[in-house]
């Protein structure tokens, strides 16, 4: 079990590195680079409100199995294609056997490839039940995500779906390889 636990604090330092790479080679250009010139970022002469992106998900199964998820997520437009922002996980499990709630959060950063298309990074910790030597625990999962996905160009409201993958692959990850998303954001 310590290999697993060594290669989830690799992979884990490894996707924070990638993601403080991505948002600092993404956010090169600065106003002085756009001087005199009409290629100005679009979201520079937004105010604080217009440029947070609210997104995030919903999931709800009801039966044998209940299934209810809740993921909201804000971003901020730092230009028109680079968003980065945080989010907060909430899923609660329960069939005949079995009931159990995951929570956490996570940072993001999602660049715009073209108007239809962006590249997602994420990293979320998961707070779950995990079974170890026949004693139940609490324990911190760490979640690495990378891909992209497409939405609609819609000002106020669109639609999004995504395919992730999760690169540290915890073995208690609640996640399986390829994650799919969607969800709607305003």
């Amino acid at each position: 079990m310590s290999i697993f636990k060594s290669l989830s604090v690799q992979k884990s330092f490894f996707l924070i590195i990638l993601m403080c790479a991505l948002q600092s080679a993404i956010a090169q250009k600065t106003e002085e680079d756009y001087a005199g010139s009409e290629k100005k970022p679009k979201a520079s002469g937004k105010s604080f409100a217009d440029r947070l992106y609210f997104s995030g998900g919903l999931g709800l199964s009801f039966g044998t199995v209940t299934f209810v998820q809740v993921a909201p997520q804000v971003g901020y437009r730092l230009t028109d294609r680079l968003i980065p922002g945080i989010g907060a996980n909430y899923i609660y499990y329960r069939d005949p056997f079995f009931s159990t709630s995951f929570y956490g959060g996570s940072v993001f950063t999602r660049y715009l490839i073209a108007d239809n298309f962006f590249a997602h990074v994420e990293y979320e910790m998961i707070n779950r039940e995990v079974e170890e030597f026949g004693k139940i625990e609490r324990r911190w999962i760490p979640i690495g995500m990378v891909g992209g996905g497409y939405r609609t160009n819609a000002e106020g409201l669109g639609f999004s779906v995504s395919v992730l993958w999760d690169i540290i692959e915890d073995p208690w990850s609640p996640y399986q390889n390829p994650i799919i998303r969607a969800g709607v954001y305003f």
